[in-house]
């Protein structure tokens, strides 16, 4: 069966942002968790929305299975474009069981004859044709339980049910500004591991992974916030706990996809302690339309942020010492009982 890559796992994120020059779609999962006799057929649901593509084509759909996580799925089914045609294909004991209900609508996966092996974690990946980057895709997991009436169902020696991770689909932010991408978790043990991510499009998935922070197992019930860590490459604006990701100082370059996976290992049944979703962070110019210079901040007068040609904003907003506000008139700090706050 294929490698789970990128550039086929390129996901499908609806909707941009309102007023925001970032194409950004959307992958949803409205049930999480599906349960089939053996033998019977089974949907696995999964819808997206997306702006219409400017070159005409369609999305690529993907679909993969991976009970230990995202980075190690494999993929199951496509439909990929060969030529200029879009064909479906699916891979290793799936061929012949798996097919789109309606591609035209959505992604939702039909598996025909459920097998006790099929049990596990599935990945809906919709990739965007006209978006080659880390703002173009998405994922969702869908959680399939395997079940046959005749035997009473082994219990297993975890626990029962299943983790499920709660993340924004985007979130947007003017650049200099602070921002937390909340990771919630039901059902997490306190044992349980969290791990920050992001991927670029160059290789396959695994090779092109950076983990930029990690929760790790807790010592003990007394233990909230876990063990955090952030790498080398990152600690310089970024803090992590057990509730999210935050970034200071946001920059242009911090526009990317975020992923938060978490690992419990205290769930009895197969792919229910894995769970990954990801937020599409937009950091936006407050200098689109404006001409070069420097400009007092809309949110508080005593900083200002300086603009270059063509809408850009240079990194970083700066304030004035104390007692003083920028002055947008004569274009320096001065006394704050003289400066109109604009």
């Amino acid at each position: 069966m294929s490698q789970f890559t990128p550039f086929v796992l390129c996901i499908i994120l609806a909707g941009a942002l309102a007023q925001s020059p970032f194409r950004i779609m959307t992958v949803t999962v409205p049930r999480p968790e599906v349960t089939a006799n053996i033998g019977s057929d089974v949907k696995l649901p999964c819808s997206y929305s997306i702006p219409a593509a400017g070159s005409g084509l369609k999305p690529t759909i993907n679909w993969y299975k991976g009970d230990d996580g995202i980075a190690t799925a494999t993929k199951i089914f496509s439909l990929s474009y060969h030529g200029p045609v879009q064909v479906p294909e699916a891979y290793g004991e799936f061929v012949g069981r798996v097919s789109l209900e309606n591609p035209a609508a959505d992604a939702t996966l039909k598996l025909t004859g459920a097998r006790t092996s099929d049990q596990g974690r599935y990945w809906c990946a919709v990739f965007d044709s006209d978006e080659h980057n880390q703002l173009g895709m998405d994922s969702k997991s869908v959680l399939l339980t395997v079940i046959d009436p005749n035997v009473p169902q082994d219990q297993g020696t975890g626990r029962p049910g299943h983790v499920e991770l709660h993340v924004p689909a985007q979130r947007q932010v003017f650049q200099g500004e602070d921002v937390l991408l909340p990771c919630e978790c039901d059902d997490c043990h306190w044992t349980s591991h969290k791990t920050w991510f992001s991927v670029s499009f160059d290789n396959t998935w695994a090779a092109t992974r950076e983990v930029i922070a990690t929760v790790g197992l807790c010592g003990g019930h007394q233990c909230h916030g876990g063990n955090a860590h952030v790498a080398p490459a990152f600690q310089d604006r970024f803090a992590v706990s057990t509730g999210g990701l935050k970034i200071s100082a946001t920059k242009r370059l911090d526009t990317r996809r975020y992923w938060c996976q978490v690992e419990d290992m205290t769930m009895n049944s197969r792919g229910s302690g894995v769970d990954a979703q990801s937020v599409a962070l937009a950091v936006e110019s407050r200098c689109t339309g404006k001409p070069a210079g420097v400009y007092q901040h809309p949110d508080d007068c005593a900083k200002f942020y300086t603009c270059a040609e063509g809408g850009v904003q240079y990194d970083g907003v700066n304030t004035c010492p104390d007692g003083l506000h920028y002055d947008q008139a004569l274009g320096y700090c001065n006394w704050a009982n003289v400066v109109t706050c604009l």
